[in-house]
């Protein structure tokens, strides 16, 4: 809830991106493998107890649609 409240705040103000936007930089940077980065996401799921929430889902999807 955090990254939502930071985004509505500062709309149109500057960039702002969901605190996930890690692993996919990991992934871009070949630190984390897609897998990798997906068990993680994962296990964030599991521990900030999202279920299904934006950030999980539009996060994952990003993951799984980038390119090996």
């Amino acid at each position: 809830t955090d990254d939502l409240k930071l985004q509505r705040h500062c709309s149109g103000k500057t960039i702002t991106d969901f605190s996930t936007i890690f692993l996919l930089i990991f992934v871009d940077s070949g630190l984390f493998s897609k897998t990798e980065a997906l068990d993680k996401l994962e296990h964030l799921r599991i521990v900030r107890n999202w279920q299904d929430n934006i950030m999980y889902l539009s996060t994952k999807e990003i993951i799984e649609n980038i390119e090996d």
